[in-house]
């Protein structure tokens, strides 16, 4: 199976001015995978017209924070994916004569971008590479009650106009490279 190459990996510290939380970025979880409707984005959807059960960033969350970003190169992916799929059909009907072997049909733009087959190889080693910061949480914020999160959504963060605001150019639709954002941030000490 093809593999996606992280590109590169690194960090943006957040100012309390930077981020961007909003209510509304909450409806991305309720978008249905499908155009019927039947299945919603996020298992903890509570249906349409109902709020999330994740907190606001602001109700479990202070500062420091920090983005923890990985890039990977999705064209290449995409290239080599297409091409293990054809040698896996060649290998399989290698032996077999003209009439009985099926036509080759080549994957969909859309089989070949579904973000079941790459999306969790970067959320595995960006997932390794944030706990070893939170490990080294010396060398990041000299502070103690880290923690993080991969769906940064979750919490209300609008990660493509925080990037943008900040001078990145994350693509909205990826053609080129994909990005995969972590949230890092100090948890609220509840007295």
């Amino acid at each position: 199976m093809a593999k996606i190459e992280i590109e590169k990996i690194f960090t943006v510290t957040l100012e309390p001015g930077d981020l961007i939380v909003d209510f509304d970025i909450k409806r991305w979880c309720r978008f249905p995978y499908k155009p019927t409707g039947k299945y919603r984005g996020c298992p903890n959807s509570l249906g349409p017209g109902k709020s999330c059960r994740e907190p606001m960033f602001y109700d479990v969350a202070d500062w420091p924070a920090c983005f923890v970003i990985a890039i990977g190169k999705f064209r290449e992916y995409r290239e080599r994916f297409a091409a293990d799929h054809r040698q896996k059909y060649e290998e399989k009907y290698r032996d077999v004569s003209g009439g009985s072997r099926p036509r080759y049909k080549p994957l969909t733009e859309k089989q070949l971008r579904c973000p079941l087959y790459w999306q969790g190889q970067i959320r595995k080693v960006l997932k390794a590479y944030t706990k070893q910061l939170i490990k080294d949480k010396e060398r990041l914020f000299h502070e103690k009650y880290l923690s993080y999160t991969d769906v940064p959504e979750g919490f209300g963060v609008n990660v493509l106009e925080t990037l943008w605001n900040l001078g990145y150019t994350i693509p909205k639709h990826p053609d080129e490279e994909v990005w995969k954002v972590n949230l890092i941030y100090r948890r609220k000490q509840i007295i």
